[in-house]
């Protein structure tokens, strides 16, 4: 780091090739995210997800944190999160619609958390399904999605797109890096863009 900018002057490291592309994808690929709207990640405080958190904010968006546990708060905050909700609270999903609701949806989650998160969802709101296909085996209502004119819109950072997107995307990454809007010391290992489909990808 610059000791008088405060911004980056080498190489940008490895680790913004792994969980980066995908969050960025899904945010702006498939959610067309714009600024001034509210972003709900689920497992924030997962590497994709503290990802998603630091792109949103990047873009200017409102940010909401939903951590599998309130011992995780305070990483998510770091990350840059404006609020906070926990699932060890029952009525998280009524503590997001008290904000508004969200806008947009993201981070990896299982079929039921994706189904029991519809409900936080804003009229107009986006959810993206970003985990690997094999792992939602249960199908997802739509009733929900219609009562809020809503979409599903699938946001897996498959193999095919890594092949035809991750250059400009990493270019776009690259600028956030060097401009010191995003950071990369509350990430840990994740997904590698050329094979987001093999184990360890970060699931709910």
């Amino acid at each position: 780091m610059s000791g008088t900018t405060g911004m980056p002057t080498s190489a940008p490291p490895a680790a913004l090739a792994r969980d980066w592309p995908a969050a960025w994808f899904a945010l702006h690929h498939r959610a067309k995210l714009q600024a001034g709207e509210s972003v709900l990640v689920l497992d924030a405080a997962s590497p994709i997800g503290t990802a998603c958190i630091q792109l949103a904010k990047a873009a200017q968006a409102h940010v909401v944190a939903l951590t599998r546990t309130r011992s995780q708060f305070d990483a998510v905050r770091r990350a840059g999160a404006d609020d906070v909700v926990s699932l060890q609270e029952s009525q998280w999903v009524d503590i997001v619609r008290e904000h508004g609701g969200a806008d947009v949806i993201a981070g990896i989650a299982d079929a039921d958390l994706l189904k029991r998160s519809m409900r936080a969802l804003a009229r107009h709101g986006r959810l993206l399904a970003m985990a690997p296909p094999d792992a939602l085996a249960a199908e997802l209502p739509v009733k929900p999605l219609l009562l809020r004119s809503g979409t599903l819109q699938g946001a897996f950072w498959s193999p095919d797109h890594a092949f035809r997107m991750a250059e400009p995307i990493m270019a776009a990454l690259t600028a956030l890096w060097a401009q010191g809007a995003i950071r990369l010391d509350t990430a840990g290992p994740g997904i590698d863009p050329a094979h987001p489909h093999m184990p360890g990808t970060p699931r709910t």
